[in-house]
């Protein structure tokens, strides 16, 4: 049913869907040629647990930025339709053949590198030079600056790095940015790759 709904969808092709198979099929000879020992039921049980709260608390944090998406998607008017024609005429053939797997490589080192350098680097340092306000209205205009594709998308880009800074400055952890800052990179070149409109 998901395998379906998601292919329909153009979101999922047959080779990602082999990759995935292949590894139930292994993860499942390996159970049953051994019984598992209390060490691996652990690491399964850690691993596993410990993956449910990172999607938790990456998917908490994104909500807000995943709104923003969505309005853009089913809304775009005025500046945020010249922002996504220049994704659909630019962005979507660059990416347009990458796997599933290959788009989540790419979002996460993105995810990883772009807030090790923002907010892990830039944010602690312009602090001592701007303050904690001054720091985030600076690094976020570089971040905007960054990624400017239009000047609509660079805006866009530079409120929600205001945002993922205000998340980092309360709970000043880097997993707080990196996994929504990697996951909305992931779902957003999903979209832009697979979905609506893609050829």
């Amino acid at each position: 049913m998901l395998s379906s709904t998601l292919g329909a969808l153009g979101f999922i092709g047959p080779g990602d869907w082999e990759v995935f198979s292949d590894a139930v099929f292994l993860y499942g000879r390996s159970m049953s040629d051994e019984l598992l020992s209390r060490k691996r039921i652990v690491l399964l049980a850690v691993l596993f647990e410990g993956g449910l709260a990172l999607a938790a608390l990456g998917l908490g944090w994104l909500v807000p930025m995943l709104l923003f998406l969505l309005l853009a998607i089913l809304w775009p008017v005025g500046p945020l339709l010249r922002a996504r024609a220049l994704l659909d005429e630019v962005v979507r053939p660059l990416f347009h053949g990458c796997s599933v797997i290959e788009l989540a490589l790419i979002s996460f080192l993105a995810g990883l590198g772009e807030e090790m350098l923002f907010r892990g680097v830039l944010q602690g340092l312009f602090t001592r030079w701007l303050g904690s306000w001054g720091s985030v209205g600076a690094v976020n205009l570089l971040f905007g600056l960054l990624h400017f594709v239009t000047p609509t998308y660079a805006l866009i880009a530079g409120l929600a790095g205001v945002y993922l800074s205000c998340c980092w400055l309360w709970r000043e952890n880097l997993l707080v940015v990196v996994i929504p800052h990697a996951l909305f990179d992931f779902v957003a070149l999903l979209y832009v790759a697979r979905g609506a409109g893609a050829r």
